[in-house]
């Protein structure tokens, strides 16, 4: 049954990680930038956040 969320964690972090580049995306292309910092930026907070909600979950059982 382990198995079971292990995988519920890996579609959250993938979600999250998916959310921050779609974020990311548009304020590059709002802002009209070259270089991807928003989407770099955005990634990297919402993987801190997804682990930050991973982490959590495993050591509360």
């Amino acid at each position: 049954m382990n198995y079971m969320q292990y995988t519920g964690m890996a579609f959250q972090i993938a979600i999250m990680l998916g959310i921050g580049a779609f974020i990311g995306q548009k304020l590059d292309g709002y802002f009209g930038l070259e270089k991807p910092l928003f989407t770099a930026l955005f990634v990297l907070l919402f993987l801190v956040a997804a682990l930050y909600l991973v982490l959590k979950d495993l050591l509360r059982k």
